[in-house]
């Protein structure tokens, strides 16, 4: 598919200078028996779930190039970039970053280097995907990042990478704690696809709620259902692609 086609979008914020989200990440998404989502994804979409969800590391260089032959031909800003700083992951603990791993190759491609050791997270936060009050994310993101090595970045042009763009709040923050800790000269955010606005109808919310809830009871009938911020959270992967069983298995061994 040729760029011309994505449904690019500039993300506006006060905290950036600039920002780009390429593509939206589905097409359309139906809700199946089971609990699975049925997922139509963009090109880059589909790129993005192989890799995050399949450990396709394979798919990462494809996305990569398409990523920079974007950057060359759109972004006016990227000769003057300095370095590339990639989205601390909630997970922190998972032996394969995606963000990270795709960072660091775009790094390479655009021969600057990736600052993935100038800014650190300093807790755990719930996946903000899971979340819809705006400010129930700021409170949780409030003091969730740390810039150790400003030297690197200190009156800087910085481009700050994420795969998916949501409410941006995460990015905010972090391009906040840049500004005022790292001493940059300018952020400018890319992602690679950005959810559609609509999302899952309240009806399918609610539908896949249940399942979910049912599929615990199921597997755990002695363990206490989770509340209703991280079933929420379990609700939006699940539309990102995970398995329904994989999610509520993990959450149990994490506990």
């Amino acid at each position: 598919m040729n760029m011309s086609e994505w449904k690019t979008q500039f993300l506006k914020d006060d905290n950036w200078k600039a920002g780009w989200s390429l593509d939206e990440h589905t097409i359309k998404s139906t809700l199946l028996p089971g609990g699975r989502f049925d997922n139509e994804y963009t090109e880059l979409g589909k790129l993005l779930n192989e890799i995050k969800y399949h450990n396709a590391k394979n798919k990462i260089k494809p996305l990569v190039k398409k990523i920079y032959d974007f950057m060359k031909e759109k972004m006016m800003v990227t000769p003057y970039l300095s370095g590339v700083v990639p989205t601390p992951p909630s997970k922190i603990n998972r032996e394969f970053q995606p963000v990270f791993n795709i960072a660091e190759e775009l790094a390479k491609e655009l021969k600057i280097p990736v600052l993935k050791d100038c800014l650190v997270k300093t807790k755990e936060t719930p996946l903000m995907k899971g979340i819809a009050d705006k400010e129930e994310k700021k409170k949780i993101l409030s003091g969730a990042f740390k810039v150790i090595k400003n030297d690197l970045i200190k009156n800087k042009k910085i481009l700050l990478f994420d795969d998916i763009y949501e409410s941006g709040e995460t990015l905010k923050e972090i391009s906040r704690v840049l500004h005022k800790e790292g001493g940059v000269q300018n952020v400018y955010v890319l992602t690679v696809t950005k959810t559609r606005a609509k999302g899952v109808t309240s009806r399918a919310n609610s539908t896949i709620r249940d399942k979910l809830r049912k599929l615990f009871q199921e597997i755990h009938k002695d363990k206490k259902l989770p509340n209703a911020q991280i079933v929420s959270e379990w609700v939006k992967r699940c539309e990102q692609g995970e398995d329904p069983k994989t999610i509520v298995n993990s959450y149990v061994l994490k506990k």
